[in-house]
């Protein structure tokens, strides 16, 4: 009855180490960026460039999770902007984003798609509005 147990417990060791292995192989490695996205590093360059769209809407700031900068489109979809360069950082101002959906990558934020940004376009400054502080 002794043997049975260690065997047992030495089997469930093997067998689980074996599994961790498996599951090492086949996981993308993950890089967690300033904005909150996890991002994989299995896309590659051409995939990114093949993939790219163009999405016109306003520039918003959303108070939550410590505060970021997101894009409300046209057609009213949500996306989560990566990469926005600070100079953008302006809530209310409209703009066309060049980039890459990433509808895969998971942000903090949970507000619709992220989206990493490669060129913007500013259409219009009219509607910009400062931020209130909640203090």
């Amino acid at each position: 009855m002794k043997y049975n147990v260690l065997t047992i417990i030495l089997a469930t060791f093997v067998l689980s180490a074996c599994d961790e292995d498996d599951k090492a192989d086949s996981a993308p490695t993950a890089l967690q960026t300033e904005s909150g996205a996890v991002e994989t590093t299995e896309i590659k360059e051409e995939e990114a460039m093949e993939k790219s769209q163009t999405i016109t809407g306003s520039i918003v700031y959303k108070d939550m999770e410590g505060g970021f900068y997101a894009l409300v489109s046209d057609n009213g979809e949500h996306y989560t902007l990566q990469g926005l360069d600070k100079k953008y950082h302006q809530n209310g101002l409209v703009v066309k984003v060049t980039g890459q959906p990433m509808p895969d990558v998971m942000t903090i934020t949970m507000f619709g798609t992220v989206f990493k940004v490669a060129d913007v376009e500013i259409i219009s400054d009219a509607m910009v509005k400062p931020i209130n502080p909640t203090h």
